[in-house]
């Protein structure tokens, strides 16, 4: 479950499924996650060639676990759709 913590912050409850965010957007964490850094196009230098062909540069990250977890992004607001 998404819910907003002010206009800044994005809580999201973790029930085992993957949750995926911008890289660096993760501001706390409460239960137990884990938590792996994802590439488009995959690692090494096929990845990266990958990347820079299709113009890719935000590089994200995946969440799983059970607990809840705290994003927020430069201080910027959240507009849930």
């Amino acid at each position: 479950m998404f819910r907003l913590q002010g206009s800044k912050v994005l809580a999201v409850d973790v029930t085992g499924d993957a949750v995926k965010a911008k890289n660096g957007s993760m501001v706390a964490y409460d239960g137990q996650m884990a938590f792996k850094k994802l590439s488009g196009g995959g690692e090494g230098v096929r990845g990266m060639v990958t990347r820079r062909l299709t113009g890719e540069q935000m590089t994200v990250m995946e969440v799983r676990g059970h607990g809840t977890c705290w994003f927020a992004d430069r201080a910027s607001e959240i507009n849930l759709v």
